[in-house]
């Protein structure tokens, strides 16, 4: 499939305009999808790192990538000697990623997360660096799919994202709110105007995330429940 294709591809689940304006007043969660609800970040690394590989450069560091990771993780490349296309680099990362794909697995409380939050009318919404056609197969062996009103994957700019969705549902962005591990994810979601709660997963450099300010963050996936139902008697 084209690139662009992945930039604007949009998966809207059975959900009419008229009914998301309807729960408009209800919250909105955007979920990141690689080491958030999926555990995969020692492939999800060795996939890039093999880019390295592949090119006999020496990779950063994971507390280099994350520092520099602003949204197009094709600058961290550039920056060091990697001029290949981006197709040839997503071409490299998915053959190696599509070989480990099977140690992948959702995080303890991931299912049980996006249930209890559906249960609570909450309107979930995935939001995703990851190329579709490596996202979307586990998404459904997992069984997950039918949570999300919205997928778009291999997004580059997660804020402008995030807005054009606020802005094209009507919703307040103090009822928004987004989950993600890194700090790239963190600074999106403030740009966009929206909640940020940061997912501590281990593998991320804590202390970076921390340096985005998030509005709040859990080590266990579970834990955002409460605090998102909490929003209201808080208000």
């Amino acid at each position: 499939m084209a690139v662009d294709f992945f930039y604007e591809y949009v998966i809207l689940k059975v959900r009419s305009l008229k009914i998301y304006k309807e729960e408009k007043m209800h919250k909105t969660v955007f979920l990141d999808w690689n080491g958030t609800l999926l555990n995969d970040t020692k492939i999800w690394w060795d996939s890039i790192t093999e880019i390295f590989r592949i090119f006999n450069i020496v990779p950063p560091t994971v507390e280099e990538y994350f520092t520099e990771l602003g949204g197009d993780y094709l600058d961290i490349y550039r920056s060091r000697g990697i001029f290949a296309s981006r197709d040839e680099l997503n071409e490299i990362y998915g053959t190696y990623y599509n070989a480990h794909i099977h140690k992948a697995e959702l995080y303890p409380t991931a299912r049980t997360t996006l249930q209890l939050l559906s249960q609570s009318k909450t309107t979930l919404d995935l939001i995703s660096t990851q190329q579709e056609e490596l996202a979307l197969p586990l998404l459904e062996t997992f069984d997950i799919v039918e949570f999300f009103s919205i997928m778009r994957f291999h997004v580059l700019k997660k804020s402008q994202v995030i807005t054009e969705i606020v802005d094209q549902y009507n919703l307040d962005p103090q009822t928004c709110f987004y989950i993600g591990d890194s700090p790239s994810d963190i600074k999106h979601a403030k740009k966009a105007g929206i909640n940020a709660i940061a997912f501590l997963n281990g593998f991320v450099p804590e202390h970076l995330v921390f340096k985005q300010n998030p509005d709040d963050d859990v080590k266990v996936l579970q834990h955002v429940v409460e605090l998102i139902s909490s929003y209201k008697e808080e208000k």
